[in-house]
Parts: C-alpha cells; structure tokens; sequence
C-alpha cells in the first residue's frame, strides 16, 4: 500500500518535472519574440526578403535586434527552480544563443555579399573610364567619344558618390558587428573615393585638352573647307566654260 502511495506520488512528480522543463525549454524559445529563430523554413523566409530588398538599413536593423537577443540569452540565469528541483538550463540557454549566432552570421553574409558585389562594379566601372580617358583622338569620331566618356563622367559623379558613399557604410557595419572582412577589400573599399576624384580631375585634365585639340581641328577644317570651295568653283567654271551646251563642244 505505502509502495504503491509512493510510486504514485513519485510519478506525479515526475511528470510535472517533465512538463515545467517542456514549458521552460518553450519558454526559452519564444523569449524575445524569437519562436521563429528555431524555425527553419520561416528564418530562411527573412532571410531571403533581406537578400531581395537589398537594405542596408534593414540588414543593419536585424543584426541589432539578434544582438540584443543574444545578450539578453547570455545574462539569463542558467538554473531556475521547479517546485522542490532544480533545473540547469545551460543546455537550452546555449542552444538558444548558438541559434541566434547562426542567424547573425547569415544577416552578416548577405550584406558583405551585396558591399563585395557592388565596391567590384565601381571598381570596374572606374577603371573603365580611366581607359576610355587614354583613348586616341586622332579623328572626328574618336573626339567624339571621348567627349561623350567625359560627359558621362560628370553626369553621373554625384550617382557614383552615392554608390561609394553606401558602400563604405555597408562595410562600416560589417567592421562594427565584428564581421571578417579581407585586408585587400577593405583597403580597396578605404581607396574608392580617392580613385573616383582622381578620375575626375583626370577627365578635367582631358576635356581641357581636347579644347586645344577642338580649336586645331576647327582651324583645319575650315581650311579644308576653304580649299574644297576654290575647288567646286574652279570645276564649277570649267563646266561653264567647256560643258554640254558651250561653243567650245
């Protein structure tokens, strides 16, 4: 009799045990709003919306928020009672912490994906132009494209600043969350600016020298011009002279 009072109550203890560690673990779980964290297909979900906007903002927003999670994991407590037990938490609590250092490290990759993707277009972009720049102007048509490469060049600096500018901050947040970034593409990230004034002062330089070249140019065409005139009306007079029509046919 007292055995089976015993084992009844052992059971019923047990069981109640099971259920406040159930709940606890779900507690842990949902704590900060995060169920989603342990739920795969939804985290994948953000993280993909985070990939199309391609916001930094966004991105920047997200990682702050895990972060603040993550810190609120780590100063919970690692034991909290149940009824007469005592429970360790430190399982859940780390598994709960490593979860949200996974989706922090996702958040991190998307934005040094999309910086890396677009400081490599400047970069070509740049260096494009600075190829046009050295081009030959040794007719009408290559002064031409010359002049319209230095007119795109100056239509869009203050787009290409922009571009620059958002760039340098994606990579300000990479470096302020502590996220590994190359010493080559931080260097080339630190210099983009430089190279960008640089080419426009390059593209000054050049449209100053194509004035010079302009006015040579000019100078030559009107003597071709000239010379062409003398020359319809010189044949212009022969015709008159010894064409269909005259006395000397």
């Amino acid at each position: 009799m007292i055995t089976s009072l015993v084992f009844n109550i052992t059971t019923v203890l047990t069981r109640q045990i099971m259920d406040r560690f159930d709940l606890l673990t779900k507690a842990w779980k949902q704590k900060g709003k995060l169920a989603e964290l342990f739920d795969k297909n939804s985290m994948v979900k953000i993280m993909k919306q985070l990939d199309k906007s391609q916001s930094t903002a966004e991105i920047e927003r997200r990682i702050l928020y895990l972060k603040f999670v993550k810190q609120t994991y780590i100063q919970g407590s690692n034991e909290q009672h149940n009824y007469i037990v005592l429970i360790d938490n430190s399982e859940v609590k780390q598994a709960s912490i490593d979860k949200v250092e996974e989706w922090i490290d996702a958040c991190g990759e998307i934005l040094k994906k999309m910086a890396s993707t677009e400081l490599k277009q400047i970069i070509r972009d740049t260096q494009d132009y600075g190829k046009a720049l050295n081009g030959e102007m040794g007719d009408i048509d290559q002064l031409k494209a010359l002049l319209n490469v230095i007119s795109d060049i100056k239509n869009k600096s203050m787009d290409m600043e922009f571009r620059i500018i958002e760039v340098q901050e994606q990579f300000r947040v990479l470096n302020m969350y502590n996220f590994e970034i190359e010493e080559e593409i931080q260097k080339d990230t630190d210099t983009l600016m430089t190279n960008w004034e640089d080419l426009l002062d390059f593209a000054d330089k050049k449209d100053f020298e194509v004035n010079d070249f302009k006015k040579n140019f000019a100078e030559v065409t009107k003597q071709d011009v000239a010379n062409f005139k003398i020359k319809i009306m010189t044949e212009f007079e022969k015709y008159n002279s010894h064409g269909p029509g005259t006395f000397s046919v």
